[in-house]
């Protein structure tokens, strides 16, 4: 049997609370940012990148109930997704570029991410640039993000177990079937 390579970019139809979803964006932004760690030039690199931020949950947590979360559970209710979650906001400042680099595998594996701001910069991954809205992303491949043209806000849930390829294969897909 022959397989078709697994994108890096698998877009998703779901109907998220903007709304809700900005003012609690508003109100993570007063607090402090989480700890957080990637991999640039295979190095690990530790909160030093000015241009970037990152608000939201910190810790896996069942307790954890902000309403960024409440949304991040009923996207994963939706999909019958089981795995432990952050959900995270992420800002990039007008004409920030953010290298490549492998996002923080001791908090994620994968992850699903919702652009919140208009004519956003596209990722690009080694196969190329993606333009999406919502999308399953490949974190575990090295990516990169050059922002010309405006802020970018981007709503992140990442998987603490769930690879790329599971999360599209067994959830993602799956209930793209089940609603057709």
């Amino acid at each position: 049997m022959i397989y078709e390579k697994m994108k890096p970019v698998v877009e998703i139809d779901f109907d998220w609370n903007f709304n809700l979803l900005w003012q609690e964006y508003e109100r993570l932004q007063l607090g402090p940012q989480p700890n957080y760690e990637f991999l640039v030039d295979g190095k690990p690199r530790h909160n030093t990148l000015q241009g970037i931020k990152v608000y939201g949950s910190q810790e896996y947590s069942e307790d954890t109930d902000s309403l960024l979360m409440q949304e991040a559970k009923r996207f994963c209710k939706h999909f019958g997704i089981t795995d432990d979650i952050l959900a995270q906001y992420l800002w990039l400042e007008k004409d920030f570029y953010l290298k490549w680099h492998i996002d923080d595998v001791t908090r994620c594996t994968s992850s699903v991410n919702v652009i919140m701001t208009e004519d956003p910069a596209p990722v690009s991954f080694r196969e190329g640039e993606f333009k999406y809205k919502c999308a399953a992303l490949d974190v575990m491949k090295e990516h990169s993000v050059t922002n010309n043209k405006n802020q970018r806000v981007l709503m992140r849930i990442s998987f603490k177990n769930l690879s790329h390829n599971d999360l599209v294969n067994n959830y993602i897909s799956k209930r793209k079937i089940v609603d057709v």
